[in-house]
């Protein structure tokens, strides 16, 4: 019997069992809950049940609503509660000194134990080598290079290209370089398109995967004579950097960056 046939032999006067009353067969599915043909017997001389004729005298649309109740919980509809959310992956964090002082952050921001392998003055070669020979591949992964060679743009892409591959899942977040407090690096300056322009290709090959903390700093401003300057210039506001230092990031301005990987990452478990 389908649900057509059901509402059918209700307006007959027919009546559905509930599951327990007799063998139950299943027909189909509705939105993931099991449909049942739980047979019909004759209801136009029902048993009489003390104060019960109103409810025998219900209209046929009514009874098709009766019937869709008792096939969902009576008829053994199956649990609507969700599925409980996974838990975040732990972290391996590769990169510089930005990742230095940033993997505990990004940790913290998904509540998990991170390795932090970010050690200062590397190269992206130098940390491509050490990620391509880590061993636990379960981790998510944050890669955040090109600061020391940026120079060689074509070095810092290809690099970056061998530790995506060498992550071997999706679970990975890639971050762009921020701009240093030289006149070099602010807007106009001889260096900054070739940082841009590695972080932009970055941006192209990895959407949805990819974070620029050049930017999320720049709206994340004080509002200060001194802050306004650096945004103007395209650096690092100098209240998100560490103190005296022309381009390595503070604890705040990390823990900043840190919600957007979190956020990436989450959708990844």
């Amino acid at each position: 019997m389908n649900w057509t046939e059901a509402v059918a032999a209700m307006k007959r006067g027919k009546h559905v069992h509930r599951a327990g009353e007799q063998k139950r067969e299943l027909i189909g599915h509705s939105n993931g809950v099991p449909i049942y043909d739980c047979g019909t017997e004759d209801m136009r001389h029902p048993p009489h049940v003390p104060g019960s004729r109103r409810f025998w005298q219900k209209s046929p649309h009514t009874w098709a609503l009766l019937l869709i109740c008792l096939s969902m919980a009576a008829c053994g509809g199956g649990s609507t509660d969700t599925e409980p959310a996974p838990e975040p992956h732990k972290l391996a964090a590769f990169g510089d000194s930005m990742t230095y002082i940033s993997a505990a952050e990004f940790g913290a921001a998904l509540g998990v134990e991170t390795h932090n392998a970010g050690v200062g003055s590397t190269t992206s070669s130098e940390i491509a080598a050490a990620l391509i020979a880590y061993p636990d591949r379960s981790r998510s992964f944050t890669i955040w290079a090109g600061h020391n060679n940026f120079r060689d743009p074509a070095q810092v892409l290809a690099d970056v290209a061998a530790m995506v591959a060498a992550v071997g899942h999706g679970r990975y977040v890639v971050l762009g370089m921020v701009y240093a407090d030289r006149p070099d690096e602010y807007a106009g300056g001889v260096a900054r398109p070739i940082k841009a322009g590695i972080n932009a290709t970055l941006a192209a090959t990895y959407p949805g995967r990819y974070v620029e903390p050049a930017a999320i700093l720049a709206a994340r401003h004080n509002g200060t004579p001194q802050d306004l300057a650096d945004v103007a210039h395209g650096v690092t506001p100098t209240s998100l950097r560490a103190p005296g230092d022309g381009i390595h990031i503070s604890k705040p301005a990390a823990q900043i960056i840190a919600v957007d990987v979190a956020t990436i990452l989450r959708t990844m478990n």
